[in-house]
């Protein structure tokens, strides 16, 4: 993700809102999807199901996949979903290979909300320019001389 206009209105949805939202093309447009970020307590609920469940590592996937999905699909088409037991009842119809594109755009944007959730790209979304480490560990006799001079320019300008 390039555009700094789109980060800044993810960081927003995502401090302001607690989520954030993206849009999807399914078939070059015709079907329209939108899918938010996972709240951290579904990604717990989601992974605590999981111990409980037999069978093959592929049914494991399928289910983790369709539980994700669940959490996070907001609109398929015109169908827009109140709730995970809503978008479960709808993903349950889905064929598989719509599933795993959707769980890989998903998974794409995850990867995008953790790149932008750190402190230095907040600073550059917000601010314009990122704090670097050498201005935050500035050392204390360059502090100490810093705060010498500005109060002997203070003093000679009050003489």
């Amino acid at each position: 993700m390039d555009n700094s206009k789109e980060k800044k209105q993810l960081l927003e949805d995502l401090f302001f809102n607690g989520y954030a939202t993206r849009n999807i093309d399914l078939l070059d447009g015709k079907v329209k999807a939108v899918i938010r970020n996972l709240a951290a307590k579904d990604q717990l609920a989601i992974e605590n199901s999981l111990g409980t469940l037999k069978g093959s590592t592929a049914y494991v996937l399928h289910s983790y996949s369709i539980n994700l999905l669940s959490k996070t699909l907001a609109q398929y088409g015109k169908d827009k979903f109140k709730d995970s037991v809503e978008a479960r009842n709808f993903l349950d119809k889905l064929p598989g290979a719509v599933i795993d594109y959707l769980v890989k755009k998903q998974t794409e944007f995850e990867k995008e909300i953790a790149e932008l959730y750190t402190g230095e790209e907040i600073d550059k979304v917000f601010f314009g320019t990122a704090s670097t480490e050498a201005e935050s560990k500035q050392s204390p006799e360059e502090s100490t001389s810093e705060n010498e001079e500005a109060l002997e320019k203070e003093s000679s300008s009050e003489q």
